[in-house]
């Protein structure tokens, strides 16, 4: 609705006010047709291939941090995509495409205002150095780690602990895990980042015996949460967030 200033200058105040209403009835209807609606929204969530906590095996999701996905999602009575991707199109998908969900994200100081934090997904995972068995890798402390060549994940705490340390100068990056064990196998780097969990499930789909590996040392410890972008629209990070107390609070969330 326009209408000009001098049009108003010769209206008489009853016909003003309903002009000023009409105005304010316009403006909040057209608001209306914008706002965020969860339940007509389909969430995107992507997230890596991170066994056993969340993976695609026969063209269906299995894992203990999907399952508590799927329990949020239902109790909050909404859909969701999920998409298993590498983990640096997962993190960049996550920092900067609104409404979007990261499933298993590390929570770390550096991180900490990037995301809306909805809720663990795991118990927590010590992260270590590990090497081959009997090969001679001396640390006994973080500026050992200086000494080595060290393999990381492209993108992941790992490599922002390295980053951190001033710890990258022998630095070797890969988006893929399983090609950091390889890599190890083949002498190309003298330790790689991992928790203990990681390691045996990379050494079960490599067939490899995880006996062969062995901690060099401890790095660090890091809990993963499900997460929205920053600038989620509030009633969904409500929403969600909602969900995912309520569970917990009825002990419908088991943390592994």
């Amino acid at each position: 609705m326009i209408i000009s200033h001098q049009s108003l200058k010769f209206m008489p105040t009853s016909s003003k006010l309903v002009i000023f209403l009409l105005l304010i009835l316009n403006s909040y209807v057209g608001d209306a047709k914008v706002a965020f609606d969860p339940q007509d929204t389909i969430v995107k969530v992507n997230a890596s291939d991170w066994r056993p906590y969340v993976y695609l095996e026969n063209e269906k999701f299995k894992g203990y941090s999907y399952e508590i996905l799927r329990a949020v999602f239902k109790r909050a009575n909404m859909q969701f995509n999920l998409r298993i991707m590498s983990w640096a199109r997962v993190y960049k998908f996550g920092l900067n495409k609104q409404s979007h969900m990261t499933l298993g994200v590390g929570r770390t100081a550096a991180r900490e205002s990037l995301f809306n934090w909805i809720g663990p997904v795991n118990k927590g995972e010590d992260i270590f150095f590990y090497q081959i068995k009997n090969k001679v890798i001396e640390i006994e402390n973080l500026a050992d780690v200086s000494k080595y060549f060290v393999g990381a994940q492209r993108g992941s705490y790992t490599h922002e602990f390295m980053t951190a340390n001033a710890l990258d100068k022998k630095l070797y990056l890969s988006v893929e895990q399983e090609q950091l064990v390889k890599m190890l196998l083949e002498n190309r780097i003298d330790i790689l980042l991992l928790s203990e969990k990681e390691m045996l499930e990379i050494s079960k789909k490599l067939q490899l015996n995880p006996n062969i590996f062995s901690k060099a040392h401890f790095a660090f410890k890091v809990r993963s949460y499900m997460a929205l972008n920053k600038t989620a629209p509030k009633v969904l990070i409500e929403k969600l967030t909602s969900a995912y107390q309520a569970l917990s609070l009825e002990g419908k969330i088991t943390l592994h």
